[in-house]
């Protein structure tokens, strides 16, 4: 089993990290003091900032939770995995553990997807309820919603199987046998990542059914206008005649 991180890896991710939230703070203090001539200088350091910033502190985060599920092992943190041969085997144990310690883990992500899953579902109806007049869009824009809500639930009973730990271990346990769990950073990166998907998509839905709202409004009042219109003409022509 190879090993995912180690010290040298984490201090780069910090280090990356530290200097790009400052070319961030760099750009949003020029942004704010809108110096003319620098506008593409503070644009291309406040997006090199968080493309990059944000990614480093990920790993920096996912690091330092492997770290703590090797010390529960019992396992030395490596200055540098190359130096065991990348292996996890190879990596020096001061004493002995039990098995699936961070199984607990994969509850906390069975709880949270299930909790995301409602909040989003609570979302989607509110929206049904409001525009439910809208009909046809409505009702796909929130099939294609409930769509999206529905991958929270599938995580969730995925969350629930992975408890098993007669099935299941964690990553730092070296036991070919069973099937490694989501860890703790994984399942929390992509309940963000979702997350937004879900918000993108619920957003996107409320912005198409008030413009095709107003569109339906503006053909109506022009049509009532031309139908007026097409009235007052018939009157001048009666009162002509």
């Amino acid at each position: 089993m190879k090993i995912k991180f180690d010290n040298i890896t984490a201090k780069i991710a910090k280090y990356c990290a530290l200097i790009f939230t400052v070319l961030l703070l760099i750009g949003l203090v020029f942004s704010f003091l809108e110096i003319p001539g620098t506008e593409v200088f503070y644009i291309m350091t406040v997006y090199t900032g968080v493309l990059v910033g944000l990614p480093c502190y990920v790993v920096l985060f996912a690091a330092k939770l492997y770290f703590a599920r090797l010390q529960a092992y019992g396992y030395e943190i490596p200055e540098n995995k190359k130096t065991y041969g990348n292996n996890l085997n190879n990596l020096p144990k001061t004493r002995g553990a039990g098995s699936s310690l961070f199984a607990k883990h994969s509850r906390i992500g069975m709880w949270m997807y299930f909790a995301c899953f409602v909040l989003f579902l609570v979302v989607d109806v509110m929206y049904l309820i409001k525009w439910h007049f809208m009909k046809d869009i409505c009702t796909f824009l929130f099939t294609v919603c409930l769509v999206l809500d529905s991958v929270w639930l599938i995580l969730a009973v995925i969350m629930w199987r992975q408890r098993n730990t007669e099935k299941y271990r964690d990553d730092v346990e070296c036991d070919k046998t069973r099937k490694e769990r989501l860890n703790l950073e994984n399942i929390i990166v992509f309940a963000i990542f979702w997350a937004i998907v879900c918000a993108v998509a619920c957003i996107q839905a409320v912005t198409t059914t008030k413009y095709m709202d107003k569109v339906q409004r503006e053909n109506a009042q022009v049509a009532a206008s031309e139908l007026k219109m097409a009235d007052n003409m018939v009157e001048l022509g009666n009162y002509e005649s």
